[in-house]
């Protein structure tokens, strides 16, 4: 009855309060729309709190986009579900950042290093993907001077597969163009390029070099551009028209020293001898003199 006397009388919100009292989410949402804009995101919003159910909750982050609020309290165990529902509801401005997010929590709360891999590429995130496959490779012993034999092997597989890797996704991600790679990229790139160069393939090993960009620091010392400057003036590539890469040397001008002459050093034993020397020619002609004056004086 009072229900009712609320539709006759015009009165939409009564009406949606006695449905809601009773239970009955959907004559009050049918009412609500009747009622106005204001009625019905009201009715609409005490619908969704009023149901416990893990479904209201998705429902409620489409409906007010609070894609934030479900990533933070979703189960994780759904990734799946909260990943797609990003991708497919989020707008493209914030998708990037709440994948990241996502991410970030799996990676903290269940150490899924995969499923955290996955959200960061769906970001877009060059770094954290490069994290986690640096972690891999690593784990397998890869990413520098392999020896020989299935070990070495393996372990340059492992390279070749992480080069690979972060090669394409820095290209699709336009990171090439925004900058130098990570410091233990850059190394691993020039350990890969050094193996195709000591191959005869110094075209391949010029391309994976140019994923590593320009350090940060320079290229001065940088084991990259070191091994970029040797390859492009090896004489085995064709040079002309191509931008020469920074000089990674550190060039000091120390200059010519101007000439002096000093005076060759004169030997004691030599100054003595010479002195010696004077001394006795100085006795000896004093002698020749007293005897020259003894014989002149003597008549016979």
């Amino acid at each position: 009855a009072r229900l009712r006397r609320a539709v006759v009388a015009g009165q939409f919100a009564e009406a949606v309060d006695c449905c809601l009292a009773e239970g009955h989410a959907a004559e009050a949402l049918l009412l609500a729309s009747a009622g106005g804009s204001d009625l019905w995101a009201a009715t609409r919003d005490r619908v969704l709190d009023a149901h416990p159910a893990p479904v209201m909750a998705v429902l409620s982050a489409v409906v007010h986009e609070s894609f934030g609020k479900l990533v933070d309290t979703s189960r994780l165990s759904q990734w799946r579900e909260t990943l797609a529902i990003l991708n497919t509801y989020a707008p493209d401005e914030e998708l990037a950042s709440l994948c990241n997010r996502l991410a970030v929590r799996l990676e903290a709360e269940t150490a899924d290093a995969q499923t955290a891999l996955l959200c960061y590429l769906c970001a877009g995130n060059v770094e954290g993907a490069t994290a986690i496959w640096l972690g891999e490779l690593e784990a397998q012993g890869g990413g520098r001077a392999a020896g020989a034999g299935a070990a070495g092997a393996a372990q340059n597989l492992a390279l070749v597969e992480f080069v690979e890797r972060v090669c394409v996704l820095r290209r699709i991600t336009g990171a090439d163009a925004q900058g130098g790679a990570d410091p233990r990229v850059r190394e691993r790139l020039a350990v890969y390029a050094e193996l195709l160069a000591s191959q005869g393939l110094v075209l391949e090993a010029l391309s994976a070099l140019s994923h590593a960009g320009e350090p940060a620091g320079g290229a001065a010392g940088d084991t990259a551009a070191l091994l970029r400057h040797r390859v492009f003036y090896s004489g085995l590539v064709d040079i002309r028209g191509a931008a020469a890469p920074p000089d990674p040397l550190q060039r000091v001008p120390v200059g010519v020293a101007p000439a002096r002459s000093k005076p060759a050093p004169q030997h004691p034993a030599h100054g003595a001898q010479m002195a010696g020397a004077g001394v006795s020619g100085a006795v000896g002609v004093a002698a020749a003199a007293a005897q020259s004056e003894l014989f002149a004086g003597d008549p016979g």
